[in-house]
């Protein structure tokens, strides 16, 4: 048994500590609050073991798995783990620590036409993705309502990696301060979900203590924080609900990835003969319809409403000055 963690002056059962680094800003805040507070050297003292861990969606942009590469280097080996959605006779992709196969039936595979179509995608990223896998599997995109991305292609091969563990804590970073779904957790629990305990020690982290910890320890943040306004949020590039900053960042920013989803909605249309599309818009007469991604970056330029572009904007904050980063070094 291993005694580091303490609730209500009890130890709890557990050996190892599953840390979850994704390359964004509360992940990272969490592991430097762990080796901070001297939490991480007393677990190991005690006998625990500590895995750093990052969850491969394939829908990450170039910066992120570079910034989770650079952490590595800083912090020790970080697991990769991820999905497998094997095409036929295909082998796994290699740089991976475990990989949950996406069907029991070892039998089971991608059509051999849309296993080929993945990888042409694939290619242009220049990585294996689940996620351009899955899509093209299904031909569907993940929903706001139906979010099938995050509990396949992150939470299911977390899991995955956890049962051959011993006795594991999930360690996740998120703050009461996000969301109103969020503010209603605590910080220490036995999740069923996840079929172990989860401990969430920045629960109540601002974001001013998150950039604080990093200036402290000299990590710089995920560079795509500081590209201004609606970088806000690392991770799926684009993510099923982002908004119009988010839109107006990847247009600017990152138009290699507006194309490639605009090209995998064209492919999925003409392999079906059905329209699909990633977002969904609300037209004038209050009717609800897919939204090619050019269209939707459209609308991303009007002001509330959807009707009325909006012809001059405000300077935004530059991301570096927000953070207080633009001296820390990469």
């Amino acid at each position: 048994m291993n005694d580091a963690l303490v609730l209500d002056g009890q130890p709890v059962d557990c050996n190892d500590l599953v840390i979850s680094l994704s390359g964004g800003k509360d992940s990272t805040a969490t592991y430097l609050h762990l080796l901070e507070t001297g939490f991480i050297d007393r677990w190991i003292a005690k006998g625990g073991r500590v895995f750093r861990v990052f969850a491969d969606t394939g829908w990450e942009l170039p910066e992120t798995y570079n910034y989770v590469n650079g952490l590595e280097t800083k912090f020790g080996k970080v697991h990769r783990v991820a999905i497998w959605v094997p095409g036929p006779d295909e082998p796994k992709p290699e740089g991976f620590d475990h990989m949950e196969r996406m069907w029991v039936n070892p039998a089971k595979t991608m059509a051999a036409d849309r296993h080929a179509l993945a990888k042409l995608f694939e290619i242009r990223m220049g990585h294996y993705s689940p996620m351009v896998r899955l899509i093209l599997h299904w031909m569907w995109f993940p929903m706001s309502k139906s979010r099938w991305c995050t509990d396949e292609t992150k939470k299911r091969p977390l899991v995955s990696f956890m049962q051959t563990l011993d006795s594991p804590v999930n360690v996740i970073g998120i703050r009461a301060e996000e969301s109103t779904a969020r503010s209603k957790s605590v910080a220490f629990d036995f999740s069923d979900d996840w079929d172990c305990h989860v401990y969430r020690p920045i629960l109540d982290f601002k974001l001013a203590d998150v950039i604080a910890i990093h200036n402290r320890h000299g990590i710089a943040p995920n560079p795509l924080y500081l590209q201004g306004a609606g970088s806000g949020r690392v991770g799926c590039a684009p993510c099923v609900n982002s908004g119009k900053p988010g839109l107006l960042w990847l247009a600017a920013e990152h138009p290699e990835r507006a194309k490639l989803l605009g090209d995998i909605e064209e492919s999925m249309g003409a392999a079906t003969g059905t329209v699909h599309h990633w977002f969904a818009g609300k037209n004038a007469d209050g009717t609800f319809e897919g939204w090619p991604i050019e269209k939707a970056i459209e609308w991303a330029k009007t002001g509330r409403g959807g009707r009325q572009h909006i012809l001059f904007r405000g300077e935004d904050e530059p991301g570096c000055t927000q953070w207080g980063l633009c001296e820390v070094k990469k």
